[in-house]
């Protein structure tokens, strides 16, 4: 019952045809978001929408800006998809440096504040001086009915029929290290090796697979470690592996841990700045390690390989399914 336009700044990639007939794209036929800066200017003058839900904080920054410099007609609600201290605890770009003194002022001009976590929510506070009644937090809506029908696939992996040998350790996600850090998650896997033969995977493509696969070779592990890539269907392998292994450093809400709370016997994190602690249920549904401690992370493993896990219910996995979350979205977008 609501007209929606997603506003971007190029239309182009796979996810293009996963948009609904209903939604009319607003393509701005930019490079990059500071180049459609006044294109949306003059969209908010123009048509003058109820309300505007931007995403990331160098377009949220755009947004807020914009609106103003247009009369400040529309509500604009800025997400916030990550724990920003975390982030900045890393060497930071110029830019954004720049994009996060901004945020101090610019923020305080959203209508409201949405954060993917508590964690995250709790940061934002803090970091920028925020009254709290302004800044609330949502879960995204992970666990669709497409995920549960993908994860029920059985992949053809041969290490997948080996599982009673050599118990097969998973992660999934960007080859990023400043955030995911799966030096520390091969490194931790090397110390277990000393008292168990086990096999890891890690889904996923990035900028450190060339790094990646020189620490693998060169703590001995070739046949041991599997770098993967990119596959269209990670849920059937987080169905049939062993443990899942989250090793990151930061996070905002990490959707790869919903997925495996949903589907995996048995999780390890890393007790990181973000929504980790709270997709766990506080270390109920999956042990939680020390930031950067490998001899940690290898017992945690060890120790949950040996052992059952708390399953959550139906109830707690709610808080990630679409019907909750749209709720909620649907509460501050229609606000008067």
């Amino acid at each position: 019952g609501i007209i929606v336009d997603l506003v971007v700044v190029n239309a182009v990639g796979s996810n293009l045809a996963f948009v609904s007939k209903k939604v009319n794209i607003v393509d701005f036929k930019k490079n990059r978001v500071l180049f459609g800066f006044f294109r949306l200017y003059f969209y908010l003058r123009d048509v003058r929408p109820k309300s505007l839900l931007s995403v990331m904080d160098h377009a949220n920054v755009i947004a807020i800006l914009a609106n103003i410099l247009a009369g400040n007609h529309t509500r604009v609600i800025a997400s916030i998809r990550v724990h920003l201290s975390g982030m900045r605890s890393g060497k930071m770009r110029f830019k954004d440096k720049i994009v996060f003194l901004l945020s101090k002022y610019l923020y305080r001009k959203a209508a409201a504040i949405v954060a993917v976590s508590q964690s995250v929510a709790d940061d934002v506070i803090k970091l920028f001086d925020l009254p709290a009644r302004r800044v609330d937090y949502i879960y995204n809506p992970v666990l669709t009915d497409d995920f549960f029908s993908l994860a029920k696939q059985k992949p053809d992996h041969v290490w997948l029929k080996e599982t009673n040998k050599y118990p097969l350790i998973l992660a999934v996600g960007r080859l990023e290290e400043r955030q995911k850090n799966f030096t520390l998650l091969i490194k931790a896997f090397a110390v277990l090796n000393q008292f168990i033969s086990a096999r890891l995977m890690i889904i996923g493509e990035g900028s450190a697979r060339g790094d990646l696969e020189e620490l693998v070779a060169n703590l001995g592990l070739a046949g041991k470690v599997s770098l993967l890539g990119y596959t269209d269907n990670p849920y059937a392998f987080m169905r049939n592996c062993s443990l899942f292994v989250s090793s990151s450093n930061f996070e905002g809400l990490p959707g790869v841990l919903v997925e495996a709370l949903a589907l995996s016997p048995r999780i390890v994190a890393t007790d990181c700045p973000g929504g980790t602690r709270e997709i766990l249920g506080n270390g109920s549904y999956g042990r939680l390690v020390k930031v950067g401690d490998v001899d940690g992370l290898a017992a945690a493993m060890l120790d949950s390989l040996r052992s059952d896990q708390n399953r959550c219910d139906d109830d707690f996995l709610l808080r990630f399914r679409p019907e909750t979350v749209v709720k909620k979205y649907l509460l501050v977008l229609d606000a008067d």
